[in-house]
């Protein structure tokens, strides 16, 4: 098992090709899909805009955007199989294949129980760059709603035996990209596009949360929905 977990941006290395293809990058994943209304039509807009933006400067390699089936919150973080530290691996599993911990991860979720039930208010309140990535910043309605996700990932966490050195500061994103290398310039086209498409918060409920298993950055594909018989 590796004792170091890679860099964001070995991470991202790992996730996509020169071209800003997605390479194998296998794992399991704990989301809340992006429901059909509003707040998915405005994510997919912007998407659009800064696809065309990409495609009109020749930026498929620095400006990687996902694609709009695959826009999700991140409940809980599961695990990768390029990353099998300590840290960031059931320990109860360490010796198992992915395909395995799949399996007894969906053992576990499927008996689940969900002591906080959906659905849950998030609202959008801006967008974030920095030199790896780009995301939209959902946060829970109000402090209950906030007490409620912690403690649904609480719950997660324990059930699976899963507990990342991230847990208790992780911060909700709806991730749109990544980026590599991007001019000063292209940088400034970006965050233009964010802010012209920003003006106001919106907010949305989201359903239960999903077990997802995943070949790539690309696609999260959803096994069940969590708490549901």
């Amino acid at each position: 098992m590796e004792t170091t977990p890679p860099s964001n941006s070995e991470l991202r290395e790992l996730k996509f090709d020169q071209e800003g293809n997605p390479k194998k990058f296998r794992g399991n994943t704990i989301v809340f899909h992006l429901p059909s209304g509003d707040a998915r039509e405005r994510v997919c807009n912007v998407l659009s805009r800064l696809r065309e933006l990409r495609d009109a400067s020749g930026l498929a390699s620095s400006l990687i955007l996902l694609p709009e089936e695959s826009m999700h919150m991140t409940l809980l973080e599961g695990v990768c199989d390029y990353v099998r530290t300590p840290e960031n691996w059931p320990r109860y599993l360490k010796d198992v294949s992915l395909d395995e911990c799949n399996r007894v991860f969906e053992e576990k979720l499927r008996k689940h129980e969900l002591k906080q039930r959906p659905p849950y208010t998030i609202r959008i309140v801006g967008w974030d760059m920095h030199s790896e990535g780009l995301s939209l910043t959902p946060e829970p309605i109000d402090e209950m709603e906030a007490r409620r996700l912690q403690s649904l990932r609480d719950d997660i966490s324990n059930t699976l035996g899963l507990r990342l050195p991230n847990h208790d500061g992780y911060a909700f994103h709806i991730g749109l990209g990544y980026l590599r290398n991007l001019s000063r310039e292209d940088t400034d086209a970006v965050e233009k596009v964010l802010a012209e498409w920003w003006n106001d918060e919106v907010s949305f409920e989201l359903g239960p949360p999903e077990f997802c298993t995943f070949e790539n950055m690309f696609f999260f594909n959803r096994q069940f929905n969590i708490g549901e018989r």
